[in-house]
């Protein structure tokens, strides 16, 4: 594996693992069979999307598939991903090392998907804000739970497809990626970045974000069901500190 510091937060990691093209080309399809539907028709020219906000059906077409049950029927091949991410994570803690002081968690990673014509503006991963949805004083936002990403890591599953390059507003130098390396930056305002369109063929990347939640009981709940469930949502203490307790 090896390390490249961009700049701006932004460091991207060549080699991290290998990813048999055939296979993954089999994997997506299945996943796709199983996946519920990515968007609701509210008969009124408008869809919700699995977030829980209205969109109109341009916005619709051009936004990017999630496939969320990753961990279903092939957990070896998610665990790989999983593995490969989190050595990704210990080289960034390594360049910015007091990151260790504002993560303990994992957010279960998703496979974003963009097919030709799909891409998404600059954004960060923080935002609690969607399209034109606004809040006012008073409200309480629904992606707060976002508000928690602290490193957002994204490893790119292939390379045979045209457009659709990763862009940082703030990186010195933009990282160019190939299958099977990663870019990781910072989830809030200093990562800003966008995905350009996908001219031809489509795009796959393993998403996942490092924090500090959960904090709410109902957050604690939904992550202690998702350890349960075998998806590594804990770092590993060793990775912060010295993992031996004051008493030892």
């Amino acid at each position: 594996m090896e390390v490249e510091d961009c700049g701006g937060g932004v460091v991207a990691f060549h080699n991290v693992v290998d990813i048999d093209r055939e296979f993954l080309a089999g994997w997506i399809a299945k996943r796709r069979e199983t996946e519920p539907p990515q968007f609701t028709d509210n008969g009124d020219g408008t869809y919700t999307n699995l977030g829980g906000y209205t969109i109109d059906a341009e916005q619709a077409l051009s936004q990017p598939g999630r496939l969320v049950q990753i961990w279903d029927d092939d957990p070896e091949f998610a665990q790989t991903l999983s593995d490969a991410l989190l050595e990704c994570v210990k080289g960034y803690m390594d360049i910015y090392p007091a990151a260790r002081q504002a993560v303990w968690a994992r957010m279960p990673a998703h496979v974003v998907t963009y097919t030709e014509g799909q891409s998404i503006g600059e954004h960060t991963d923080t935002s609690v804000e969607v399209s034109d949805v606004k809040y006012w004083e008073g409200e309480i936002p629904k992606a707060t739970i976002s508000s928690l990403n602290v490193i957002s890591g994204s490893l790119l599953l292939n390379d045979d497809f045209e457009g659709g390059e990763m862009r940082f507003r703030h990186a010195a130098k933009q990282p160019e990626m190939k299958a099977g390396g990663a870019a990781l930056y910072p989830s809030n305002y200093i990562g800003m970045h966008e995905v350009r369109p996908v001219t031809k063929g489509e795009r796959y990347s393993y998403l996942q974000f490092v924090g500090a939640g959960p904090l709410t009981p109902g957050e604690i709940a939904t992550y202690k069901q998702w350890d349960r469930e075998g998806k590594s949502v804990w770092l590993p203490p060793e990775m912060l500190y010295d993992s031996r307790r004051p008493s030892e």
